[in-house]
């Protein structure tokens, strides 16, 4: 699978607008999760040279007054950036039961891991094709130690998809109104790291 992905500051935006904006434009509500993710670094190679990514991802579905209602732990290896213009890559993800015993098992091979990131998410999900489950999925984050962030998302099935699954992400940004030239393409454990000056 290829996640086609952009994301973008939402920093002095009003939230409430954009979900509002969002919604105008045929997107529904579809959840709020808290996600913690824990990466590991590569053992014959620097993942942070390399633009990969390795992590375990604990994330909760939660109620609107944050309350949670169950969890799930996923396992997901994310591949280099396939352009310059987004956050698109091939991806691949397992739910797994134990994350402790992961965490372990990732340790005991050498894996390093690093400091969590964790956030809060809106969810937000537009149906664009014949069925349910071709959309798009709005993500409203608000990240600790980072800020608030809008990521548009749409999996596809190969690498000739993409420019047209872009396309549609762009046309959300410009029918709420934000501008495209303001992308941002580090992950958030990048821009965590860069604000706490972790090397």
């Amino acid at each position: 699978m290829i996640e086609v992905e952009i994301k973008v500051s939402l920093e002095n935006k009003d939230i409430e607008k954009i979900i509002a904006d969002l919604k105008d434009i045929g997107f529904k509500k579809s959840g709020i999760k808290e996600q913690i993710d824990v990466y590991y670094n590569g053992i014959d190679r620097d993942f942070r040279e390399t633009d990969e990514a390795l992590r375990i991802r604990r994330s909760a579905n939660l109620n609107e007054d944050l309350s949670v209602i169950n969890e799930n732990t996923y396992v997901t290896y994310k591949g280099k950036k396939l352009d310059k213009i987004s956050k698109t890559r091939v991806e691949h993800e397992t739910a797994v039961e134990d994350i402790d015993t992961m965490d372990n098992i990732f340790k005991s091979l050498g894996f390093k891991s690093v400091e969590p990131v964790r956030k809060v998410r809106k969810l937000l999900r537009k149906v664009i094709g014949a069925t349910e489950d071709e959309y798009i999925e709005a993500s409203i984050d608000k990240v600790d130690n980072v800020g608030q962030y809008l990521e548009l998302e749409i999996t596809v099935e190969s690498f000739e998809q993409k420019d047209e699954a872009l396309g549609k992400l762009f046309s959300v940004l410009e029918e709420i109104g934000i501008d495209k030239n303001n992308l941002e393409l580090k992950s958030y454990l990048e821009l965590r790291d860069e604000k706490l000056g972790i090397n």
